[in-house]
């Protein structure tokens, strides 16, 4: 008996083709078929099939705000309000999401977790079936960190009930670890790749000449902390190096680069595209991110045998070794240049680290044994 479930997503920005998120899910609804019928249920407005890659940084606006207004902001009022805006707008159709679901007649319901909206959760609850949540991010630490609401430790509380009435959570790092659940119904996971796309590069040998290639993949946002890059490149001398961007909305720090090192921008690029591109990296850069988050570019910059420059943080630390990344110290500019420096002074170290990272990933990464693993964690509960 093949078992049907319903992969729930409630983000539309997670559904920008081209980001990192919509990757993501992808993966998630591709290889979860191998192993059920998976029907993919938006339970937000799917956005235009115009890509990320083609979306451009305007120079921000500057935005007069009114005495009141901010005093509602600086007072915590305003973000109150809108975070209760929020939780309406989100399950104002959960009865019709109810319906819709029941009529087609689900074993199990697989959510991408989002801020204020447990539609998913409740849905099976109404049909008795399992429930699981795949979590990308604690939405009320990131809430917290960045709006001030009255009721910040309301949604910390709800969110939190939600994870341990879930039949099963799915943390995607070590996100796990940051909220200190007490019940045993998670785990964490890491990200990781095609087994094809591991295949491309199965023989392959990284090519030196004169110029030593880095790559930074990404849809760039502030979290990615990139003016650490230029800050670090600043420091060093570059005229060996040529970085490379990969990805969506580079317009606006190509201009800062320029000065600094030999830059080219690449945009968006296929699966394809990509494995050619990046047979010609030596370097594939992280420079910041938090402390339990997992990296997508991460493993395709492993796959492809680059070395990885990364910042020292707990979920980095926790599933891979110094012998197999290069790390420097989270926020320190002097670190991540020195790092840089040395990868090009050590004729040995691009290989030996590059080399290392690829067997690891081959052998614990791969997107089959992520979903194998989840799979048979879903399948417990649906026997």
């Amino acid at each position: 008996m093949e078992y049907k479930g319903f992969y729930l997503v409630s983000e539309p920005a997670t559904l920008i083709k081209g980001s990192g998120a919509f990757r993501h899910i992808e993966v998630g609804r591709s290889y979860l078929s191998k192993h059920f019928s998976i029907s993919f249920y938006p339970l937000c407005k799917v956005p235009s099939t115009k890509t990320s890659s083609s979306a451009k940084v305007k120079p921000p606006k500057e935005i007069k705000i009114g005495r009141f207004k901010r005093w509602c902001i600086d007072i915590g009022l305003w973000h109150t309000i809108k975070d209760l805006k929020i939780l309406f707008e989100n399950h104002k159709s959960v009865v019709s999401h109810y319906k819709n679901i029941k009529a087609r007649q689900a074993d199990f319901i697989y959510e991408r977790s989002s801020f204020l909206n447990f539609g998913g959760l409740i849905i099976s609850k109404w049909l008795k079936i399992p429930h699981f949540y795949e979590n990308n991010g604690i939405k009320f630490l990131e809430r917290k960190r960045h709006f001030k609401s009255w009721l910040n430790w309301l949604w910390e509380y709800l969110e939190k009930t939600a994870y341990r009435k879930s039949d099963y959570v799915f943390f995607i790092g070590l996100r796990g670890n940051s909220i200190h659940l007490k019940t045993k119904n998670w785990i964490n996971i890491e990200n990781g790749v095609e087994a094809d796309f591991l295949q491309k590069f199965v023989k392959h040998e990284k090519q030196f000449g004169t110029v030593i290639n880095i790559c930074f993949m990404g849809s760039l946002m502030q979290h990615h902390g990139f003016e650490l890059l230029i800050q670090a490149l600043a420091k060093m001398d570059t005229r060996q190096f040529h970085l490379h961007l990969i990805g969506a909305k580079f317009d606006a720090i190509v201009p800062k680069l320029e000065p600094l090192v030999e830059t080219t921008n690449h945009g968006f690029l296929n699966r394809e595209e990509l494995v050619e591109t990046l047979m010609t990296m030596h370097i594939g850069v992280i420079p910041d991110g938090n402390e339990f988050v997992s990296f997508m570019k991460l493993f395709d910059y492993g796959a492809s045998r680059c070395l990885v420059v990364a910042p020292k943080l707990k979920n980095l630390k926790y599933w891979f070794t110094e012998e197999e990344i290069l790390f420097f110290e989270k926020g320190n500019d002097v670190s991540l240049a020195q790092a840089l420096t040395q990868a090009l002074r050590d004729e040995d170290l691009i290989p030996n680290k590059g080399n290392k990272l690829y067997n690891k990933i081959a052998e614990k990464h791969t997107w089959d044994q992520v979903f194998q693993e989840k799979a048979a964690i879903i399948s417990k509960f649906l026997s």
